[in-house]
C-alpha cells in the first residue's frame, strides 16, 4: 500500500519458522508485522508487529489500509489492519511513524488476555501455546480470524467491511524443532496430517462459523442488509449502496442492499461499533 503524501510504502510480513518456536526465542522481528518503508532509500521508518514471538502461524502478509478517518472524536491518518490474530488494528501513521492507537477483537481468540493501551504488545496465555514442549488448542485457527481475502473500506458509507472466521479455532499436537539443516519438506515441525487436520469449531459455531462484519469508526446511523455471501472471500465496497462477496463455485458477485430505514445490530455501544450484515454456516 502507498501513501503518496509521505512517500511511504507499507508491506504486511509472515510469520516465522518453524512454527515450533522453542529454539527460536525473542519477538522474531520483523514477523508478522506492517513495515512502513521510505520509496526512495527502501530505509524501514517505521513497523509494528502485531504477534511477537508466532506459534499459531498468523502472518500478516496483508497490508493495512490507509484510512482517513475519525477516531476519539478526532481526524487521524490510520494504517487499519483486520489481523490473522482475530483483532481489528488502528495505527495512526502520521509523519510515516506507526503509532498504536486501538485493537479490537472481531473473532474469537483465546490466546491473548489482554492488549496493551500504550503499545499495542499482547499478552499471551502459554497454555494455548503449541510446541516441543505440549500440545495446544487456541482460536482463531491456523486460517486466522481473517485469511488473506482482504477486509474493505468504503467511502461512501464510512465502513469497514471484515470477512470474519469467528468460531473457528484448531489444535496442535506437540511437535518438534526441525533440524536447521533440513533440506525440502515443511520447515515446520509438525506433520503434514496434524497442520491440514488441526481445524476445530468453537461452540458458537453450531449457529455460524463466520461473519460479514461493518465497522462504525464513529456513532451514526447504519445501513442495513439482506443476506452476506461466504466470508472467506473478498470484498468490495462502495459500488453503488451494496457490498458485494465473491462466491467461490462461480466467483459470481451477490450484493448486498440496504433496506429503508434498517439498522445493522451493533455489538458494540461506543465507536468504533461493530456491527454484522450476515452471517455463513
Amino acid at each position: 500500500m502507498f501513501d503518496p503524501a509521505l512517500n511511504i510504502t507499507y508491506w504486511g510480513t509472515g510469520n516465522p519458522a518453524p512454527w515450533v518456536a522453542d529454539n527460536r526465542p525473542g519477538d522474531n522481528l520483523y514477523t508478522d508485522s506492517t513495515l512502513a518503508l521510505d520509496v526512495e532509500t527502501g530505509q524501514l521508518k517505521s513497523y509494528h508487529q502485531y504477534t511477537p514471538h508466532d506459534s499459531w502461524d498468523w502472518d500478516e502478509v496483508s497490508a493495512p489500509l490507509l484510512i482517513d478517518t475519525e477516531i476519539d472524536g478526532k481526524p487521524v491518518k490510520t494504517a487499519t489492519h483486520a489481523g490473522r490474530n482475530g483483532y481489528l488494528w488502528i495505527l495512526d501513521r502520521d509523519r510515516g511513524q506507526l503509532t498504536f492507537l486501538h485493537a479490537f477483537p472481531f473473532s474469537n481468540n483465546n490466546v491473548f488476555t489482554s492488549i496493551d493501551a500504550k503499545t499495542g504488545r499482547p499478552a499471551i496465555d502459554e497454555s494455548k501455546r503449541p510446541g516441543a514442549a505440549q500440545g495446544g488448542g487456541f482460536c482463531p485457527s491456523i486460517g486466522g480470524g481473517k485469511d488473506w481475502p482482504p477486509e474493505a473500506w468504503s467511502p461512501q458509507t464510512k465502513l469497514l467491511y471484515v470477512p470474519a472466521n469467528d468460531n473457528i479455532c484448531a489444535f496442535l499436537p506437540k511437535g518438534n524443532v526441525p533440524k536447521s539443516d533440513a533440506s525440502g519438506g515443511f520447515y515446520v515441525g509438525y506433520e503434514k496430517e496434524d497442520i491440514f487436520g488441526s481445524v476445530r469449531t468453537a461452540t458458537a459455531a453450531a449457529d455460524h462459523l463466520g461473519e460479514l462484519q461493518a465497522w462504525d469508526f464513529h456513532p451514526r446511523a447504519l445501513p442495513s442488509a439482506e443476506r452476506a455471501a461466504d466470508p472467506s472471500h473478498a470484498r468490495m465496497a462502495g459500488i453503488g449502496r451494496g457490498v458485494h462477496g465473491g462466491h467461490r463455485p462461480a466467483q459470481r458477485s451477490h450484493p448486498l442492499r440496504g433496506k429503508g430505514g434498517g439498522r445493522v445490530p451493533c455489538r458494540r455501544a461506543v465507536a468504533p461499533r461493530l456491527c454484522f450484515l450476515g452471517q455463513a454456516r
